[in-house]
């Protein structure tokens, strides 16, 4: 009866002291365990892209020329400019082109009363709404100087006059589709690369009748200057027949339910000459097989120089970044 009594005692005092133990240090648990889970993910995630490495030996390589990706460096939201991320201003557009940078992707937005725009997300933090705009904590932002990344908060769209009438960050112009078109036929060298937030092929089709218009008027030609990144192998069909197939990228940062054998055997059967990949998914040794058939590796998003010498070495050749410009890398 008293042993009895004893293990009662000391299992009372165990659990005492795991429960104090779990309240003190419960992000500490919480954390590793997650850690552990991420790291399990992350090792399943690693093995089923490499599912279809036995087909990529039989894979052939792209012949056919391709002018744009000869370009190291896609400015992501029209590029950087003082910090700031995602502004596609007119100022941070300027800033890339004067410093060599041909690649843009800019962010294609309806506003309330369906005029194209040039803007991220209507739940971004720019400034242009009556919303303060905050201050970034993330810590590789503020190394960046960079004050203004990305913040959101509820959706409010605005209409075509607001949008034009209040600058980004109160400091940038603000640009619609017309204006960023405008700002095309005077930078011959400038290579469109439209993020559409719909359906790409339907968007695509209304931004070609736009451009159209705009090409009978100018000699420095907007259409032969597009590139359309498209998410899906789905997505290709519809395209080409709008696009000739060297204006067409694979922009594939979902990589659930394919393979780096996959994705490299539809670049090269499909005549894709660049595919887009997030850091982790480029962070892999066989993406010097992409390379080597031709198929051009971007990493986004980059931005600093040391993590685009570390891809380069992995086999990627150029980069999606706010702040690194073409001039740079030359």
């Amino acid at each position: 009866m008293k042993r009895r009594t004893l293990y009662g005692f000391l299992l009372v005092i165990m659990a005492c002291l795991l429960s104090y133990l779990y309240v003190k240090y419960e992000a500490s648990i919480h954390e590793l365990i997650s850690g552990k889970i991420e790291e399990l993910k992350e090792y399943r995630d690693r093995k089923r892209m490499h599912h279809d490495d036995d087909m990529i030996a039989r894979i052939g390589i792209i012949n056919t020329p391709c002018d744009w990706n000869k370009y190291k460096v896609i400015a992501h939201g029209g590029g950087g400019i003082n910090g700031a991320t995602l502004s596609n201003s007119l100022e941070g557009l300027n800033l890339a082109y004067e410093n060599g940078t041909r690649l843009f992707d800019v962010d294609i937005n309806y506003t309330s009363d369906s005029t194209m725009v040039l803007r991220h997300s209507w739940k971004d933090n720019t400034g242009q709404t009556d919303e303060p705009h905050f201050l970034s904590n993330d810590s590789k932002h503020k190394e960046l100087g960079c004050y203004y990344c990305s913040l959101t908060f509820g959706e409010n769209v605005l209409d075509s006059i607001k949008f034009v009438n209040h600058k980004v960050y109160n400091l940038y112009t603000p640009l619609t589709l017309i204006d960023f078109l405008g700002w095309m036929t005077e930078h011959p060298e400038a290579v469109m690369m439209p993020d559409f937030k719909g359906d790409i092929p339907s968007q695509l089709d209304w931004l070609l009748n736009v451009i159209e218009r705009y090409d009978s008027l100018s000699t420095n030609r907007i259409k032969s200057r597009l590139v359309v990144r498209i998410r899906e192998f789905s997505e290709f069909g519809e395209v080409v027949k709008l696009l000739n197939k060297e204006q067409i990228m694979l922009r594939k940062y979902d990589t659930r339910g394919t393979s780096y054998g996959k994705i490299l055997d539809f670049c090269v059967k499909n005549g894709i000459h660049a595919v887009a990949l997030t850091q982790k998914k480029a962070d892999d040794e066989i993406i010097a097989e992409f390379e080597n058939r031709n198929v051009r590796v971007y990493v986004g998003v980059v931005d600093y120089m040391s993590d685009y010498k570390y891809f380069v070495d992995k086999g990627a050749t150029g980069i999606v970044s706010n702040f690194i410009f073409e001039n740079q890398l030359n």
